[in-house]
């Protein structure tokens, strides 16, 4: 349980924890706390039905792509599809986000000035983090393999959220600024950062492998992860929001490190960063990779009737008690778990190769996350 809670809560709590403050700027600290709120919950619903859902499949089958196959067999590919992009692309994200706070690491120590000139390349630190941790990290199995990588990426996460307090506490606050503590910037302001408090609880292709590998996976022990995970990445957006927010009022900007003077403190907040990054590119990896076996794997039904609820074994209902699991038909997705070595250790190597190719070629932050 503890693993899984701290792999759900890594695979929430990302970059997008620096952008909490501007959001809030936009929509006010009252409803920007409700709203983080309200979409915790939504999201937390979404988990839980997940969770529900999978209790029509085998113990340890649990995807996508096995739920689609009992359902509406011919759309199983766009799910799969989608989510394989999805992570790809946040993957090649964190590596961009690499390349761009290392040299000023670097810097920031004065390596560089010591004519260490390569310290400054960030082809050089994509490389190295590539080489030494995100390789290694990406081809274990399971995803509890991960759980130790998670807690340092928790830990940098905590160091960030004790650098936003402590200046809120320590900087003097100017008097003159329009806090909009009630009132919201406006509609169009408001949508605009809308998106990033939606996406800042992105864990759901994650879901389903906690689900195959957690030892009990009874109801109440599934929603006591599902509590604790998104309770905590919402005290930690609630927490960073406000303090970050009141540092610097309506000029805060989309990443609140940036914002703060040149200092060790800062630069060691980078550092956590990248950390906070490095070890979440195997966690998106993971559900690419199983998307990308289930797509490939992928043959149209001809025709074939999904299976309904009316024809499960013993025509359960459709909420199963966690005392009669029901089992899905036969031709559901073979787990991860299943893929032969080479399948394996292939589709993870085309991931790798072709996340690194892109991002060293695409430099652009803001592309990535467009497309």
């Amino acid at each position: 349980m503890l693993s899984s809670t701290v792999n759900l809560v890594n695979t929430i709590v990302g970059a997008g924890t620096l952008a909490m403050p501007a959001a809030m700027s936009h929509f006010g600290v009252t409803l920007g706390v409700l709203l983080i709120i309200w979409c915790g919950l939504t999201s937390a619903l979404g988990l839980y039905l997940q969770a529900r859902c999978a209790r029509y499949l085998d113990r340890g089958t649990s995807s996508f792509f096995a739920l689609s196959q009992i359902t509406y067999p011919n759309a199983a590919v766009v799910f799969d599809a989608a989510i394989a992009i999805k992570c790809f692309g946040v993957g090649v994200s964190y590596m961009i986000i690499i390349g761009d706070l290392m040299p000023g690491v670097a810097e920031g120590f004065g390596s560089v000035d010591e004519g260490l000139d390569f310290l400054a390349d960030r082809t050089f630190w994509i490389t190295a983090f590539f080489l030494v941790f995100i390789i290694p990290l990406s081809f274990p199995k399971r995803l509890d393999s991960l759980k130790y990588a998670s807690m340092v990426a928790l830990v940098a996460i905590g160091y960030l959220i004790i650098l936003v307090v402590y200046h809120f506490a320590a900087d003097e606050i100017p008097n003159d600024r329009d806090i909009r503590l009630i009132k919201w910037e406006g509609p169009v302001a408001a949508l605009s950062s809308l998106p990033v408090v939606i996406f800042a609880y992105t864990c759901h292709q994650n879901m389903f492998s906690i689900l195959n590998e957690i030892k009990d996976n009874s109801p109440g022990n599934i929603v006591a992860v599902i509590g604790s995970s998104i309770g905590s990445a919402a005290s930690i957006y609630i927490v960073v929001a406000i303090a970050g927010y009141l540092t610097f009022g309506n000029d805060v900007k989309g990443n609140i490190v940036g914002m703060y003077p040149p200092s060790v403190a800062s630069t060691i907040a980078k550092v956590a960063i990248v950390a906070l990054v490095t070890f979440g590119i195997p966690l998106q990896i993971h559900p690419c990779r199983a998307s990308i076996d289930a797509v490939l794997r992928w043959r149209p039904k001809g025709g074939q009737r999904p299976a309904s609820v009316g024809s499960l074994p013993g025509n359960q209902p459709l909420l199963p008690s966690a005392a009669t699991p029901v089992v899905a038909d036969s031709h559901g997705a073979p787990p991860a778990a299943a893929m032969s070595e080479l399948r394996f250790a292939l589709i993870t190597s085309a991931i790798l190769v072709l996340s690194y190719i892109t991002a060293l070629e695409v430099s652009s932050l803001d592309r990535v996350l467009a497309y």
